[in-house]
């Protein structure tokens, strides 16, 4: 993926990952999949609020490449498949990790509302 395309993704999803994103959950995931130094999470964690730790991180991942947006979007699969699914349907550039993702997330609501389901008393016919 070209980084000017990497780059124009985040932008466009800039506001949402601001609100929605963990960046101490994102940034332990990028420091083990090595995307990020100790520097750059120390960097991360320095800041106040969660905002400012995420438009940290959002800044340190527009200088990393394509690679490590690769990596963040993975990061993003576990708790934020939505926004994932999103990012990829953007990029459209890995279709298999894209049918990944969007498979986890329709098995995973669909978890989640037969849970609801039958803990709420409620049978379908």
């Amino acid at each position: 993926m070209e980084n000017i395309k990497y780059k124009n993704i985040l932008l466009k999803f800039y506001v949402p990952l601001l609100e929605k994103l963990d960046p101490n959950e994102v940034s332990v995931q990028l420091l083990t999949a090595g995307v990020l130094t100790s520097g750059d999470k120390e960097k991360v964690e320095e800041k106040p609020s969660q905002r400012e730790k995420s438009e940290e991180l959002l800044m340190i991942l527009a200088t990393k490449g394509p690679r490590a947006y690769e990596e963040f979007v993975k990061a993003l699969e576990k708790n934020h498949c939505f926004l994932a699914y999103q990012l990829l349907k953007e990029g459209v550039y890995m279709k298999p990790f894209l049918c990944q993702i969007f498979e986890y997330c329709f098995v995973h609501f669909a978890y989640v509302k037969t849970t609801y389901l039958i803990n709420s008393n409620i049978f379908l016919t």
